[in-house]
């Protein structure tokens, strides 16, 4: 079947390029033999969205709509259209990424609030730890004082004695602190470790698939794994829209089509150059030979990946 497929791809390229057409002047010619990519709206439905994203199926369609009107926007041609009972279906799949990406979350808002208490411990520490410096310093004078003068009345060296014992029973409680903020800190540290060994698989998995959403015209589906924000996710989903219009990526990192995530939501001139050009008017044969060239072209990348 796909030999098949890249063999009737591969022959209708050839017999286009082999045998030229030429506009014609007929506005008969030109009203049917010329038509645009966009002159019918592609639509969409919403397939499933996995409740572990905590979005409600109603917001996510409210985002998609409007990453639609976005792309409808940049020309005077509905590109796409919501329909309940449309064959591409827009999804959100939950799946590993999505689970380390939710673990990382977590992880840092408790090592936060961790760091910012065991900030506050250390800081109080300190400032206990120089005050019982600074009263074991003026104990220690006091005692050289009195030995320089062949010894304290026995009043003072009462006072004396309980001072050293007040000094000790703090000095306890310090070290007590010490090591509870030494546990603390380990705590921490193992945290830390933990942390950093997730965002190191998040990675790995990253590496493995990196893609934050992907259009299947096979099976005519788009996918999205993330929902880290509503920006992000609108992105992601004017990206996988491009490619639905047959938008391929754009290296310019203010464009939706940039193939890596950003915070952009708006089409950049770039972006709104290449839809102009495939809403274009067009020889049929044309239109028939570029959508094949996109079908053979996602088929590949699929295969690579």
């Amino acid at each position: 079947m796909i030999k098949f497929f890249i063999y009737l791809v591969t022959t209708l390229i050839i017999a286009i390029n082999v045998f030229p057409y030429h506009k014609p002047l007929s506005a008969w010619h030109q009203e049917f033999l010329y038509k645009s990519a966009c002159d019918t709206p592609k639509p969409y439905k919403i397939g499933s969205v996995d409740p572990r994203f905590n979005l409600p199926k109603e917001e996510f369609l409210q985002i998609t709509q409007q990453a639609a009107s976005t792309w409808n926007s940049t020309t005077d041609k509905k590109m796409l259209s919501y329909d309940p009972n449309a064959t591409l279906t827009v999804n959100l799949i939950f799946d590993q990424r999505q689970s380390l990406n939710n673990q990382i979350s977590e992880l840092e808002g408790q090592l936060g609030s961790e760091k910012s208490s065991l900030s506050s411990e250390i800081a109080e520490y300190e400032k206990l730890a120089q005050s019982f410096k600074d009263r074991l310093s003026a104990f220690d004078n006091q005692v050289k004082f009195w030995n320089d003068q062949g010894g304290a009345p026995k009043d003072e060296y009462e006072k004396l004695k309980k001072e050293q014992e007040e000094l000790k029973a703090q000095a306890e409680k310090l070290n007590e602190l010490a090591r509870k903020l030494n546990r603390a800190t380990e705590s921490y540290n193992v945290q830390v470790g933990s942390l950093n060994q997730t965002i190191q698989t998040f990675k790995k998995e990253l590496e493995r698939r990196p893609e934050e959403g992907i259009y299947n015209p096979k099976e005519q589906r788009i996918d999205i794994y993330f929902n880290i924000n509503k920006t992000e996710l609108l992105h992601t989903l004017l990206h996988e829209f491009g490619h639905s219009l047959s938008l391929a990526h754009i290296n310019s990192d203010d464009s939706l089509m940039f193939p890596f995530t950003t915070q952009t939501v708006t089409a950049s001139p770039e972006d709104i150059a290449a839809i102009t050009k495939v809403c274009e008017d067009q020889h049929v044969l044309t239109i028939a030979k570029n959508n094949a060239l996109f079908l053979l072209q996602t088929y590949i990348e699929h295969r690579s990946n």
